[in-house]
């Protein structure tokens, strides 16, 4: 019976470890997803920004 509730502990704290490894793992693309939205915002912020330069340089040029 001590035998058993030995192994019992041995699987559940190799569960623990590995749902630990798996909480890290997680955090990390967490932290790399965020990085990669941000870079996107950045990109999208830009064209926008030349999007309406564009669009004034082609009103400016409707009215001459």
């Amino acid at each position: 019976m001590f035998a058993f509730f030995l192994l019992c502990m041995r699987l559940f704290d190799a569960n623990r470890a590995l749902l630990e490894q798996k909480h890290q793992e997680i955090g990390v693309m967490k932290h790399q997803l965020d990085g990669y939205e941000n870079g996107q915002k950045s990109v999208i912020s830009q064209y926008e920004a030349q999007l309406n330069k564009v669009k004034k340089q082609m009103t400016d040029l409707k009215v001459q």
